[in-house]
Protein backbone atom coordinates (compact mmCIF):
# COMPACT_ATOMS: atom_id res chain seq x y z
CA UNK A 1 0.00 0.00 0.00
CA UNK A 2 1.08 3.54 -0.46
CA UNK A 3 2.85 5.14 1.62
CA UNK A 4 3.96 8.96 3.00
CA UNK A 5 3.75 11.07 -0.27
CA UNK A 6 1.43 8.53 -2.70
CA UNK A 7 -1.45 8.26 -3.81
CA UNK A 8 -4.33 10.46 -5.25
CA UNK A 9 -2.79 13.69 -3.11
CA UNK A 10 0.55 13.47 -4.79
CA UNK A 11 -1.32 12.46 -8.08
CA UNK A 12 -3.60 15.83 -8.01
CA UNK A 13 -0.48 18.16 -7.46
CA UNK A 14 0.83 17.02 -10.52
CA UNK A 15 0.13 20.10 -13.99
CA UNK A 16 -2.57 18.35 -16.14
CA UNK A 17 -2.68 18.82 -19.55
CA UNK A 18 -5.01 21.37 -19.84
CA UNK A 19 -2.88 23.62 -17.89
CA UNK A 20 0.24 22.98 -20.11
CA UNK A 21 0.83 24.83 -23.73
CA UNK A 22 0.04 21.69 -26.35
CA UNK A 23 1.08 21.35 -29.97
CA UNK A 24 -0.67 18.64 -32.32
CA UNK A 25 0.62 16.96 -35.02
CA UNK A 26 -2.56 16.99 -37.06
CA UNK A 27 -1.62 21.27 -37.13
CA UNK A 28 0.64 20.21 -39.71
CA UNK A 29 -0.94 17.96 -41.89
CA UNK A 30 -0.52 20.58 -44.66
CA UNK A 31 2.82 21.97 -43.70
CA UNK A 32 4.33 18.61 -44.12
CA UNK A 33 4.73 19.04 -48.01
CA UNK A 34 5.64 22.63 -47.84
CA UNK A 35 9.70 23.78 -48.54
CA UNK A 36 12.35 23.74 -45.52
CA UNK A 37 12.28 26.77 -43.85
CA UNK A 38 8.72 27.50 -43.55
CA UNK A 39 8.58 29.64 -40.33
CA UNK A 40 5.16 29.72 -38.44
CA UNK A 41 4.78 31.53 -34.47
CA UNK A 42 2.30 29.50 -31.99
CA UNK A 43 0.98 30.89 -29.10
CA UNK A 44 -0.96 30.73 -25.72
CA UNK A 45 -2.58 32.71 -22.98
CA UNK A 46 0.03 34.17 -20.55
CA UNK A 47 2.17 35.40 -23.23
CA UNK A 48 3.75 32.16 -24.36
CA UNK A 49 4.68 32.04 -27.70
CA UNK A 50 6.65 29.49 -29.85
CA UNK A 51 8.06 29.39 -32.90
CA UNK A 52 7.99 26.73 -35.84
CA UNK A 53 9.94 25.77 -38.60
CA UNK A 54 9.51 23.18 -41.17
CA UNK A 55 12.67 21.07 -41.36
CA UNK A 56 13.16 19.17 -44.45
CA UNK A 57 16.43 16.46 -45.39
CA UNK A 58 17.89 16.65 -41.65
CA UNK A 59 17.39 12.57 -41.29
CA UNK A 60 20.93 10.92 -40.45
CA UNK A 61 19.18 7.07 -42.22
CA UNK A 62 21.09 6.47 -45.40
CA UNK A 63 18.58 7.85 -48.12
CA UNK A 64 18.23 4.75 -50.31
CA UNK A 65 16.27 2.92 -47.16
CA UNK A 66 13.89 5.76 -46.96
CA UNK A 67 10.62 5.37 -48.88
CA UNK A 68 10.75 7.55 -51.87
CA UNK A 69 7.10 8.72 -50.99
CA UNK A 70 8.47 9.28 -47.32
CA UNK A 71 11.78 11.50 -49.11
CA UNK A 72 9.99 14.67 -49.69
CA UNK A 73 8.03 15.30 -46.76
CA UNK A 74 9.31 17.36 -43.52
CA UNK A 75 11.40 15.31 -41.48
CA UNK A 76 10.10 17.40 -38.67
CA UNK A 77 9.91 20.33 -36.50
CA UNK A 78 12.20 23.15 -34.57
CA UNK A 79 10.93 24.64 -31.91
CA UNK A 80 12.22 27.63 -30.57
CA UNK A 81 11.27 29.57 -27.64
CA UNK A 82 12.91 31.10 -24.64
CA UNK A 83 11.85 29.50 -20.96
CA UNK A 84 12.61 31.38 -17.84
CA UNK A 85 13.24 28.66 -14.89
CA UNK A 86 14.93 30.60 -12.37
CA UNK A 87 14.86 34.05 -13.12
CA UNK A 88 17.37 33.80 -16.44
CA UNK A 89 16.25 33.72 -19.57
CA UNK A 90 17.35 30.44 -21.51
CA UNK A 91 16.80 30.10 -25.34
CA UNK A 92 15.65 26.61 -26.13
CA UNK A 93 15.64 25.21 -29.82
CA UNK A 94 15.31 21.42 -30.79
CA UNK A 95 14.10 18.98 -33.30
CA UNK A 96 10.94 16.90 -33.02
CA UNK A 97 10.83 14.29 -35.43
CA UNK A 98 7.87 13.73 -37.32
CA UNK A 99 6.67 9.91 -37.90
CA UNK A 100 4.24 9.12 -40.60
CA UNK A 101 1.02 6.55 -41.04
CA UNK A 102 -1.21 5.85 -44.07
CA UNK A 103 -4.89 6.46 -43.41
CA UNK A 104 -7.77 4.25 -45.02
CA UNK A 105 -8.44 6.98 -46.85
CA UNK A 106 -5.88 8.00 -48.48
CA UNK A 107 -2.63 10.37 -48.22
CA UNK A 108 -0.44 10.55 -44.93
CA UNK A 109 -0.84 11.42 -41.04
CA UNK A 110 2.00 12.92 -39.58
CA UNK A 111 2.52 12.02 -35.93
CA UNK A 112 5.10 13.62 -33.87
CA UNK A 113 8.23 11.38 -32.05
CA UNK A 114 8.75 12.34 -28.12
CA UNK A 115 11.64 13.85 -27.95
CA UNK A 116 12.54 12.04 -24.89
CA UNK A 117 11.03 8.67 -24.39
CA UNK A 118 10.66 8.69 -28.52
CA UNK A 119 7.30 6.79 -28.64
CA UNK A 120 4.81 7.95 -31.38
CA UNK A 121 1.96 11.18 -30.32
CA UNK A 122 -0.18 13.16 -31.64
CA UNK A 123 0.11 15.51 -29.07
CA UNK A 124 3.20 17.23 -27.01
CA UNK A 125 2.52 19.49 -23.52
CA UNK A 126 4.85 22.14 -22.06
CA UNK A 127 3.54 21.75 -18.96
CA UNK A 128 3.89 25.62 -16.46
CA UNK A 129 7.21 25.55 -15.48
CA UNK A 130 8.48 23.13 -17.76
CA UNK A 131 11.22 23.51 -20.90
CA UNK A 132 10.48 20.77 -23.27
CA UNK A 133 7.60 19.96 -25.08
CA UNK A 134 7.22 16.17 -24.64
CA UNK A 135 4.27 13.65 -24.25
CA UNK A 136 2.09 13.23 -21.09
CA UNK A 137 3.48 10.32 -19.94
CA UNK A 138 7.21 12.15 -19.82
CA UNK A 139 5.47 15.08 -17.57
CA UNK A 140 3.07 12.97 -15.43
CA UNK A 141 0.65 15.28 -16.29
CA UNK A 142 -2.86 14.67 -15.22
CA UNK A 143 -6.11 15.23 -16.56
CA UNK A 144 -9.05 17.57 -15.12
CA UNK A 145 -11.82 15.04 -15.80
CA UNK A 146 -9.72 12.72 -13.30
CA UNK A 147 -9.67 15.52 -10.49
CA UNK A 148 -14.10 16.86 -10.85
CA UNK A 149 -15.31 13.05 -9.65
CA UNK A 150 -19.12 14.11 -8.75
CA UNK A 151 -19.11 16.90 -10.93
CA UNK A 152 -20.90 15.59 -13.90
CA UNK A 153 -20.95 19.02 -15.47
CA UNK A 154 -17.62 19.85 -15.75
CA UNK A 155 -17.02 16.49 -17.03
CA UNK A 156 -19.33 17.28 -19.74
CA UNK A 157 -17.23 20.51 -20.91
CA UNK A 158 -14.32 18.72 -20.56
CA UNK A 159 -15.79 15.98 -23.05
CA UNK A 160 -17.55 18.44 -25.31
CA UNK A 161 -13.86 20.21 -25.45
CA UNK A 162 -12.05 17.56 -26.29
CA UNK A 163 -14.04 16.83 -29.35
CA UNK A 164 -14.28 20.07 -30.56
CA UNK A 165 -10.63 20.05 -30.28
CA UNK A 166 -10.44 16.86 -32.22
CA UNK A 167 -12.53 18.05 -34.97
CA UNK A 168 -11.61 21.70 -35.37
CA UNK A 169 -9.05 22.26 -37.61
CA UNK A 170 -7.53 25.28 -35.55
CA UNK A 171 -7.72 22.55 -32.23
CA UNK A 172 -10.00 25.08 -30.42
CA UNK A 173 -11.41 24.15 -27.14
CA UNK A 174 -14.81 26.12 -26.66
CA UNK A 175 -17.40 26.16 -24.09
CA UNK A 176 -20.53 24.59 -25.08
CA UNK A 177 -22.37 27.86 -24.41
CA UNK A 178 -19.88 29.73 -26.95
CA UNK A 179 -22.34 28.36 -30.18
CA UNK A 180 -19.40 28.04 -32.63
CA UNK A 181 -19.50 24.81 -35.33
CA UNK A 182 -15.56 23.22 -35.74
CA UNK A 183 -13.95 24.03 -38.94
CA UNK A 184 -12.99 20.72 -41.16
CA UNK A 185 -8.90 20.74 -42.30
CA UNK A 186 -8.31 20.92 -45.70
CA UNK A 187 -7.56 17.26 -46.80
CA UNK A 188 -10.02 15.54 -44.18
CA UNK A 189 -12.13 12.65 -45.77
CA UNK A 190 -15.96 13.78 -45.29
CA UNK A 191 -16.71 11.13 -43.47
CA UNK A 192 -14.61 11.37 -40.76
CA UNK A 193 -15.04 15.16 -40.14
CA UNK A 194 -18.94 13.78 -40.16
CA UNK A 195 -18.59 11.39 -37.24
CA UNK A 196 -16.58 14.11 -35.05
CA UNK A 197 -19.22 15.95 -35.92
CA UNK A 198 -21.62 14.17 -34.68
CA UNK A 199 -19.57 13.23 -31.27
CA UNK A 200 -19.03 17.08 -30.74
CA UNK A 201 -23.17 17.45 -30.98
CA UNK A 202 -23.85 14.38 -28.64
CA UNK A 203 -21.19 16.18 -25.98
CA UNK A 204 -22.89 18.99 -26.50
CA UNK A 205 -26.31 17.05 -25.56
CA UNK A 206 -24.90 15.40 -22.72
CA UNK A 207 -23.81 18.67 -21.31
CA UNK A 208 -27.27 20.11 -21.36
CA UNK A 209 -28.69 16.74 -19.50
CA UNK A 210 -26.33 17.04 -16.56
CA UNK A 211 -26.98 21.29 -16.71
CA UNK A 212 -30.27 20.50 -16.58
CA UNK A 213 -29.96 18.08 -13.69
CA UNK A 214 -28.15 20.51 -11.86
CA UNK A 215 -30.35 22.74 -11.47
CA UNK A 216 -33.03 20.25 -10.88
CA UNK A 217 -31.18 19.29 -7.96
CA UNK A 218 -30.47 22.61 -7.03
CA UNK A 219 -34.24 23.15 -7.21
CA UNK A 220 -34.98 20.48 -4.53
CA UNK A 221 -32.09 21.49 -2.54
CA UNK A 222 -33.08 24.66 -2.32
CA UNK A 223 -37.00 24.86 -2.43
Amino acid sequence: MGGAGSGRYDYARTATVRESCRIVSDWFSEAIHADDGVKTTLSWEGDVSVGVVVVRDDLEDDADSIDSARRDLADGIRLIYTTDPRGEAVERDYLVRFDYTEPNYGGVRPWFRCPVCGTRRQKLCLPPGGYRFACRDCHDLGYVSSRQSGNAVFRAIDRYRDAFEAADAEGRRPHPNDLIEPKRATGRHTEKFERQLEAVRQAERDFDDAFRAKMRGMARRYG
